[in-house]
């Protein structure tokens, strides 16, 4: 019987181990994939991904903005002919590929021949799957492309760009360096803070690791500003005119008070406290990871059927912490989890290689887990939470610190037990963010009634509280004479969306923020921009008692009273709120109306 025993335990470890082990992490990534295709059709933030929708389905419109992730995600809008899933869909098909990439050249430059093409394959596609980290957001689920994304992605492509660069041949090199002058436009596109990170990291990067050659430092530079002429041709016709745009955003963003605290608050790491469970629960996930790949050694004295069982162990370990983040964590630390188990392959790897005297791997290693803070680099949320979404930064340079142990025995099984370990906990915070979609009250396989958001057969499925806030508005709105791409104006100051799902067009600003300290001149400024026959024509919405609500006074900006001016149509409750929201429309004459929001203007002047 104890033969038995111990052969039935070796089969186990020896399946795990080889070929299985491979279709096991393939799996997974197709599940991951299909997975989250199919819940991107569910549930919607009115706030956030109001706001995104806006930017994305009507660039052009707006005359002055920071991001310009709206015009880069339009084309996507246009492809997906306004449907939001398919929208989602598309980017995390976007997202993926990058991802892919960027760990398919990782692997080919770290483990060459060392490593067979089907396995290269399945850990550079499992490792991808920690890109969707930047749609759960540190256990979130915003799924909407957004200016994030788009730095993510432009981060994404800089590094594929610079693993490309660091080559002898020369044409290899300097489309290397092409792309990654792309990314740090893509990325520009997005957070011209994380633009500037990055390239403070990738100059910093280039003299470290011996790369930096003047005759090739000019070709990322020119490549972004080459890129950066095109963008200013196409969203504002030339250079001035684009410069303008962003000058006059940050103008308009500086009134908001939002980044209070000048450039030390740039300049910051915020702090990060976990309680003791999770504590635990991290140094657990970390010495798994360490035991799988580094604890060559010990785990050779163990007995055979010990070895055997060690992936296992390992995988049944992952699965537990990722059930107890499921469970335990808070949602905007579940991704911990995946850092624990990243550094847990990349410390060793990393201390190793400054005993050894290899130091040559320190540079990139050192620069993929700077990028997480890059990335955040400039957010007025704490930066914790868009680190914990770029994850896959640091779990690729844990696989580079791997490169010492590439001629240990069944080094490549390792490879797939570290992926896999990486995927399981995935699912974890993926699970959870499902759970607990942020602003929505439900969990996403509640979601289940097909409405109609952004017009008549773009559908999404929403709770039955979404479906009644948007076809109740949606009724009253047509009922009362509204028609698609009407101009609008969000008094309540935290509704973009449902401007969105009733094919309105949001006026001055794609989200008429509230709830800032200089969220009333924000709003007022931005539609000194807008010409007078548009604000005349504007129809309302208002939430007397809503959290952030702006004053009507903002209304005298352009001649107009609301009680005299306009007239009330109906009211219906907030989905997530349960406040009681108004729709206003406007009842003056057009031609008095814009003789006087003009005479108010030349007043002001």
């Amino acid at each position: 019987m104890p033969r038995l025993k111990n052969a039935s335990v070796q089969s186990v470890g020896k399946s795990l181990s080889g070929k299985p082990l491979l279709a096991l992490s393939a799996c997974l990534t197709a599940l991951f994939i299909v997975w989250v295709a199919l819940y991107a059709r569910h549930g919607v933030d009115y706030t956030d991904e109001g706001f995104y929708l806006n930017w994305i389905s009507n660039p052009f419109l707006y005359s002055a903005s920071i991001s310009q992730f709206g015009f880069f995600y339009h084309p996507l809008y246009l492809l997906a002919d306004g449907n939001i899933g398919t929208l989602r869909q598309l980017n995390f098909l976007f997202t993926l590929l990058l991802g892919g990439t960027a760990a398919w050249t990782l692997l080919g430059k770290a483990f060459a021949e060392k490593i067979d093409v089907a396995t290269k394959l399945v850990v550079a596609s499992g490792l991808a799957c920690l890109t969707l980290l930047s749609a759960v957001f540190a256990g979130m689920w915003i799924p909407t492309p957004s200016y994030n994304a788009l730095a993510f992605q432009g981060l994404l492509i800089s590094v594929t760009g610079l693993l490309m660069a660091a080559t002898r041949q020369e044409r290899a090199s300097a489309l290397g360096y092409v792309i990654v002058g792309l990314g740090g436009w893509v990325a520009f596109l997005g957070k011209p803070t994380s633009a500037a990170a990055l390239a403070v990291l990738v100059v910093l990067y280039l003299v470290f690791s011996g790369h930096f050659r003047w005759q090739s430092a000019w070709i990322p530079a020119a490549t972004a500003a080459a890129a950066a002429l095109v963008t200013a041709l196409v969203t504002d016709g030339g250079v001035l005119p684009f410069i303008h745009r962003n000058t006059e955003g940050l103008r308009l963003a500086g009134l908001l008070d939002a980044n209070a605290g000048g450039i030390g608050k740039i300049f910051r790491m915020d702090g990060l406290s976990v309680d003791l469970a999770t504590a635990l629960a991290l140094l657990l996930g970390a010495a798994l990871s360490f035991a799988s790949l580094w604890a060559t050694k010990p785990l050779e004295a163990l007995p055979r059927t010990g070895r055997a069982a060690l992936p296992v162990v390992a995988l049944v370990g992952v699965a537990g912490l990722g059930y107890f983040a499921l469970s335990k964590i808070q949602g905007e630390n579940r991704a911990l989890v995946l850092f624990a188990l990243a550094a847990g392959a990349l410390l060793p790897g990393f201390f190793s290689a400054l005993r050894s005297g290899a130091r040559q791997t320190l540079p990139l290693c050192v620069l993929l887990a700077a990028l997480p803070y890059a990335y955040a680099f400039g957010s007025s949320n704490s930066y914790w939470v868009s680190i914990n979404g770029a994850v896959f930064f640091v779990a690729l340079a844990a696989a580079w610190s791997l490169r010492p142990l590439v001629s240990t025995p069944h080094f490549p099984q390792k490879l797939v037990l570290y992926t896999l370990l990486l995927q399981i906990a995935l699912a974890g915070v993926v699970q959870g963010a499902f759970l607990s979609p942020y602003r929505q009250l439900q969990p996403l396989y509640s979601s289940a009634e097909r409405v109609d958001f952004g017009g008549p057969g773009k559908t999404l499925l929403l709770s039955s509280a979404d479906n009644e806030y948007v076809t109740s508005f949606n009724r009253l709105a047509r009922d009362h004479g509204f028609s698609a791409g009407t101009p609008m104006l969000d008094l309540s100051g935290n509704s973009p969306g449902i401007l969105f799902a009733l094919q309105a067009t949001s006026i001055g600003v794609p989200w008429s923020l509230g709830g800032y300290p200089g969220s009333q001149g924000y709003v007022q400024e931005a539609l000194k921009k807008v010409p007078c026959d548009q604000l005349v024509a504007a129809w309302l919405v208002s939430e007397p008692k809503g959290v952030g609500t702006l004053s009507p006074e903002i209304l005298n900006g352009f001649g107009a009273d609301l009680e005299r001016d306009y007239q009330v149509v109906g009211s219906t409750v907030h989905a997530v709120r349960k406040t009681v929201q108004w729709l206003h429309r406007p009842q003056r004459d057009s031609v008095q109306a814009v003789k006087a929001c003009e005479s108010n203007r030349k007043r002001e002047q």
